[in-house]
């Protein structure tokens, strides 16, 4: 699309361009969990309001103006970063979905649900080291590398990095807040560990790109970003 409109209190709150695709997924998503609420009495009513909460923050990042926005000002990517791979997925783990699943399930499949979260392959991805070693290359591969130009002038590029940061965000924290019926719980040390190993990626990212002297991303500089911000 071409430039949007400066930044302002009101196309901050009107602005909106959601791709099809994310509405899609959101509305199927959705319609789904809803769906598994209707079919098990006495389903947490904090759990739906976590998940629907989850869907309405990520189709404001996806959908509205900070999405429209991200792509002339760096300001905006980072929120819509932020929301996606931090926000979002712990609304998602506290909303239990795959508990859910399992409880809607008929016995067949219900088993089938236990013995994969008991699985070597779970255990394997859900391992905090695993975890970890692919929230920071999500983190450092889209803000240190050309990858982040690319999203700015391929949409497809730019739905690949809602996907990773969504991704990642989730596998992270699915261990660590333990709502869900996964393999091995994890010692409460390790999660602090876990946490603080990823803040600690954010702020090197975060102080690299302060550090930086030079346009990292050619597209940024196309735009007359002065007149976007708001006043």
């Amino acid at each position: 699309m071409s430039d949007p409109a400066p930044l302002s209190w009101h196309t901050l709150t009107t602005v909106w361009e959601m791709p099809p695709a994310a509405a899609i997924l959101l509305a199927t998503a959705a319609a789904l969990y809803l769906a598994g609420v209707c079919m098990t009495p006495g389903w947490s009513l904090q759990c739906t309001a976590w998940f629907y909460a989850a869907i309405a923050i990520a189709a404001v990042a996806m959908g509205g103006s900070i999405n429209v926005y991200s792509g002339v000002l760096f300001s905006m990517h980072m929120a819509q970063h932020l929301l996606l791979i931090m926000v979002v997925p712990a609304l998602i783990v506290l909303s239990r979905p795959l508990e859910l699943a399992r409880r809607t399930a008929t016995e067949r499949v219900r088993r089938a649900i236990t013995r994969t979260a008991r699985s070597r392959v779970v255990a394997v991805a859900t391992h905090p080291m695993v975890t970890f070693a692919y929230y920071a290359a999500v983190v450092v591969g889209t803000h240190l590398t050309s990858f982040q130009q690319t999203s700015l002038t391929h949409g497809w590029a730019h739905g690949l990095e809602e996907t990773l940061y969504l991704s990642s965000g989730y596998l992270l924290l699915l261990p660590v807040l333990e709502t869900e019926p996964i393999s091995r719980p994890m010692p409460q040390l390790m999660r602090l560990i876990t946490l603080l190993f990823s803040m600690g990626v954010d702020t090197i990212v975060g102080i690299t790109l302060l550090m930086t002297q030079h346009e990292l991303f050619p597209a940024y500089a196309t735009v007359d970003r002065a007149s976007m911000a708001m006043s």
